[in-house]
């Protein structure tokens, strides 16, 4: 396993927003989040995340049919889980030390909230890539993370890009 320690600024940021507003706040980020991960009960998807919110959509919005999603790129993840059918609750991973920018529509940047992490998060974190197994993408993709301690022990990890075996970023999927 490929794994690099980097001293950073791990910050975890928190807000509630309706299932309608998910895509307007993320789509003027699409170009710091160009892929995304959906997870329902029965399946799961890794697409461009152009492919969510272009109209229409190849992909039903989460609130149609995804339990949870994370929108990813290399310097920030955007996941939320669905908590009923009208809310979503949003978290962003970053290592800037600030909360993401915000759209107009989907709120203005003191919608986010500072988590009880960031007290608590080692400043060092670890980049690692897995080897994604997808007939998709012959064997040679691999995730790119960065995990988050708190007293030298994983906690969280961040998904931040999708790497040809060779190290190269892979765009589009």
């Amino acid at each position: 396993m490929n794994a690099t320690r980097i001293v950073t600024s791990p910050a975890v940021w928190l807000r509630t927003l309706e299932t309608d507003a998910l895509l307007e706040l993320l789509r003027p980020l699409l170009a710091l989040l160009p892929y995304v991960y959906l997870e329902s009960e029965t399946q799961v998807r890794l697409a461009p995340l152009t492919d969510l919110l272009r109209t229409p959509s190849p992909i039903p919005t989460p609130a149609a049919r995804w339990a949870k999603g994370r929108a990813f790129g290399s310097t920030l993840e955007i996941a939320w889980r669905r908590v009923d059918l009208l809310l979503v609750e949003v978290t962003a991973l970053n290592e800037s030390g600030q909360p993401p920018p915000s759209s107009a529509t989907a709120g203005s940047d003191r919608g986010w909230t500072a988590s009880a992490w960031n007290r608590q998060l080692d400043p060092l974190t670890r980049t690692r890539d897995l080897l994604l197994i997808e007939p998709a993408y012959n064997g040679g993709t691999r995730l790119h993370c960065i995990d988050y301690f708190q007293e030298g022990l994983i906690v969280l990890t961040r998904l931040a890009d999708l790497r040809s075996t060779d190290q190269k970023r892979l765009m589009p999927l």
